[in-house]
C-alpha cells in the first residue's frame, strides 16, 4: 500500500502536467545512462506518451525536483515522489550529482517571489548568484537522499525517525519542525569511516530557540553504517566513544592527520549554533612521535563574518598499536550579533535602540536574509519599509 501511495504520487504530479500537454504513465522499463542536459524552463516541461521513455524519466525527475521551492525546510513531498519513480531513475539523479549546476533553470530564478512561512508571498532580493546557489543545493539534497535510499537501501531521514522514535512519532508535532538532515561530506570521514555516512541535525537556536524531543539533543551527528544502522552522536564523550570503537590502527602520520581532520569535522557540528562559519587552520595540523606512538594536534579556527571569532582545537594521541588514547579538545567561541528582536525595533522611539538594531542587522549581512523575511511576513507595511531598507544597505555592502 505505501508504494502505490507513493506512486499515485508521481502520477498525481504528472497528471498537473498533462493538463496542460497531454497524457502521461511512467515507463517501467530500465534505462541505461542518459544525458541530462541543461535544467529545462519552467512550465514547458513536455509529458506526452509520445516522448521517447529515457527523455521522459529525465523530464520526470527535473518536474519533481521543481517541487523544492526556495525557502523550504521540508522537501518529504519531493523526496517520495523520486522513490516512486523507481530506480530506473538512478543514472539520471547520478549525472545531476556530478553536475549540479543543471538543477536550477534561468526561468526558475527570474520568478524572484516564494510563500514564506505562513503562506505569505514575498519577494527575494537576493542576488540571483545566490538564490541559485541556494536552492541548488536544496534540490541536491533530494538527489543525494534518494540516490542513498536506491543504491544502500536507507532514506537518512527515515532511519534517523526510526531511530529515535521506534514506536512513532507520538502526537506528531515531531515533524512538523524537524529539518532534513544535512550530509557531513568531507575526504577526511570518507578515507577514514568508509563504511559510514554521516549525517547533521541541528535544531534552530535563533531567533527562537527549538527544544528537540528526547532522545534528540540541539546538536546531533548521526552516523549510519550500510545495513541503515543508526547511531546518534550528540556530544565530545560520544563521539570519542565512535572513534574508539570504528578506527583501524593509526600508525602512520597520513592517517593520523585524516583522522585528526574527521574528529575536528565532526565536532563543528556539535558545537555551533548554525552561523560560525569555520575553516581548518593548515599550518595547525602536525603529527609527532609519542611515547611509541604517534600525537596528532591541530584546530579549524571561525570565520570573519558577523564579528565572531574564536576555535577547536584538538590533540589526538594513538599507542604503540595504532589505538586511540587520549583525546583532549579545547572549544573557545564567541559569537556576533544574532537574530532575536532587532527587526521588531527598527521603528522604536529611541533613536540609539533604532540605530543599534540596524547596526546588528548588517553586521549579520546577507545571512539575516530568512530571519527579516519571516519577520516581514508579519509585520505592518511601516515596518516592512523598515525591513526593506535595512535589507537595501545590505545588498549595497555585498
Amino acid at each position: 500500500m505505501r508504494q502505490l501511495g507513493l506512486a499515485l504520487l508521481v502520477l498525481g504530479v504528472v497528471a498537473g502536467i498533462a493538463a496542460f500537454g497531454g497524457q502521461a504513465v511512467a515507463p517501467k522499463r530500465p534505462a541505461p545512462k542518459v544525458s541530462v542536459g541543461v535544467a529545462e524552463p519552467a512550465g514547458e516541461v513536455n509529458l506526452s506518451p509520445k516522448v521517447p521513455p529515457k527523455e521522459f524519466e529525465r523530464r520526470l525527475v527535473m518536474q519533481i525536483l521543481r517541487l523544492v521551492k526556495p525557502g523550504q525546510l521540508d522537501s518529504r513531498v519531493a523526496e517520495a515522489a523520486l522513490a516512486a519513480a523507481g530506480k530506473q531513475t538512478v543514472p539520471i539523479l547520478q549525472e545531476l550529482k556530478e553536475h549540479p549546476e543543471r538543477l536550477v533553470s534561468d526561468e526558475e530564478l527570474a520568478d524572484s517571489k516564494y510563500l514564506a512561512s505562513g503562506g505569505v508571498e514575498v519577494t527575494d532580493r537576493r542576488p540571483r548568484d545566490a538564490r541559485a546557489e541556494e536552492l541548488r543545493k536544496q534540490r541536491l539534497r533530494v538527489v543525494e537522499a534518494v540516490l542513498t535510499e536506491f543504491t544502500q537501501g536507507f532514506q537518512p531521514r527515515r532511519a534517523i525517525e526510526k531511530w529515535a522514535f521506534p514506536q512513532g512519532l507520538g502526537e506528531g508535532h515531531f515533524v512538523n519542525f524537524m529539518r532534513d538532515p544535512q550530509p557531513v561530506q568531507a575526504e577526511p570521514l570518507e578515507k577514514v569511516f568508509p563504511q559510514f555516512s554521516f549525517y547533521a541535525l541541528n535544531f534552530p537556536k535563533w531567533p527562537v530557540a527549538v527544544a528537540p524531543p528526547p532522545p534528540l539533543a540541539p546538536n546531533n551527528v548521526f552516523a549510519i553504517d550500510r545495513k541503515g544502522n543508526v547511531q546518534d552522536l550528540r556530544n565530545k564523550e560520544e563521539l570519542e566513544a565512535f572513534f574508539r570503537k570504528q578506527l583501524g590502527p593509526v600508525k602512520d602520520e597520513t592517517t593520523a592527520k585524516s583522522v585528526l581532520r574527521a574528529w575536528l569535522v565532526l565536532t563543528q557540528v556539535l558545537v555551533t549554533d548554525g552561523w560560525f562559519k569555520f575553516a581548518v587552520a593548515e599550518d595547525s595540523i602536525t603529527v609527532a612521535k609519542a611515547d611509541k606512538g604517534l600525537k596528532a594536534a591541530g584546530k579549524v579556527v571561525v570565520g570573519p563574518g558577523h564579528a565572531d571569532r574564536g576555535q577547536i582545537a584538538a590533540t589526538l594521541t594513538f599507542d604503540d598499536q595504532g589505538k586511540l588514547g587520549k583525546v583532549e579538545q579545547d572549544v573557545s567561541l564567541h559569537a556576533g550579533p544574532r537574530p532575536i528582536c532587532q527587526s521588531q525595533k527598527l521603528l522604536d522611539p529611541d533613536p540609539v535602540v533604532r540605530q543599534m538594531a540596524e547596526d546588528s542587522l548588517l553586521i549579520m549581512g546577507m545571512d539575516a536574509w530568512h530571519y527579516l523575511m519571516e519577520q516581514r511576513a508579519k509585520s505592518s507595511p511601516e515596518l516592512q519599509q523598515a525591513i526593506d531598507r535595512v535589507w537595501e544597505k545590505i545588498l549595497d555592502r555585498e
